[in-house]
């Protein structure tokens, strides 16, 4: 296998500042609905029948608007469930590269339900970020072909070892990887899925080979500027010091809209069931965001943080 090689994109130099993103970030659940029923998925299920009306979808669109266009760069990401079950996805996309400002990356979280032509169009079109999970039960070779369709500049996978699809797992990572894209092996955490020892080891040594290959990657695109995406995983693999007792920008310069327009600092607080901050239909631009960031004693976050150092 080949060590991957990848060409980040390239962002201004002022776009990080002493490895933190300054960007407003943006998450937005368009729909909780899924095409798949993964045991160990993280995402809250409360609104799982819930149906996005036009109203709502509308005000959201509002209020992401005016809140980015208040920053000089922000990352908007479409989630889920699987956003591209949302009928307007596409058309949502359009509207928010029209009316947010050019400096604003447009990024979705997907198990790539939708058709390559649609994703490519976007990719295209909307200058989208792909990030995709692999999970049991999706055909291996129809999912490559799916990626393989796709520009690898701005798609990143993640593969999900599920000790019930080993050789699908192994299949579709050393096949991305050869192909240059990015792709990690990603842990699930379900007390009914537990990996062989074999299995185990197999991972590690994976992981290690992976990972030397992805310092590179980080390395050089954070030495010149930066990334559409630079995760808590990414960062922690460079030993920068923003993970040790680091506090995150939740409430911040990060929000979280839940698919009925209640506005949380984070997608942990909506899957807690934490008071939101309010609704998309009577919030506007003029929210006063704390200005210091949330100090979670403990946060799962996506990829299950250990605790942080809080005062």
């Amino acid at each position: 296998m080949q060590p991957i090689s990848l060409q980040p994109t390239i962002l201004p130099p002022d776009y990080y500042e002493n490895g933190v993103y300054r960007a407003m970030n943006v998450t937005w659940a368009l729909t909780r609905k899924c095409s798949l029923a993964c045991s160990y998925c993280t995402v809250c299920d409360r609104y799982s029948s819930y149906e996005p009306t036009e109203e709502v979808m509308q005000n959201t669109l509002r209020y992401i608007v005016e809140v980015v266009n208040t920053r000089k760069y922000a990352e908007i990401m479409l989630f889920g469930g699987e956003p591209t079950l949302h009928p307007q996805w596409m058309n949502i996309l359009k509207h928010l590269r029209t009316h947010c400002k050019k400096t604003t990356t447009l990024n979705i979280f997907t198990n790539l339900h939708a058709s390559a032509d649609d994703y490519a169009r976007a990719q295209g079109e909307f200058d989208l970020g792909i990030e995709t999970s692999y999970h049991y039960g999706v055909d291996a070779f129809a999912y490559i072909d799916k990626v393989l369709k796709l520009s690898p500049r701005a798609l990143q996978c993640y593969v999900m070892f599920d000790p019930r699809d080993i050789e699908g797992c192994k299949r579709v990572f050393y096949t991305l990887l050869d192909n240059g894209y990015y792709a990690e092996l990603n842990r699930i955490h379900d007390k009914d899925l537990v990996l062989t020892k074999e299995q185990e080891a197999y991972m590690l040594a994976e992981s290690l080979f992976n990972e030397k290959a992805i310092k590179r990657y980080l390395r050089y695109g954070y030495d010149n500027g930066g990334f559409k995406e630079f995760s808590f995983q990414q960062a922690s693999m460079l030993g920068l010091d923003r993970f040790q007792g680091w506090q995150c920008s939740a409430g911040a310069a990060n929000v979280f809209i839940e698919c009925n327009g209640d506005v949380y600092p984070c997608q942990v607080y909506a899957n807690e069931g934490l008071p939101p901050v309010g609704n998309t239909n009577s919030l506007d631009a003029s929210l006063q965001l704390p200005e210091e960031t949330c100090k979670c004693i403990d946060c799962s976050c996506e990829i299950f943080l250990p605790k942080r150092l809080t005062k």
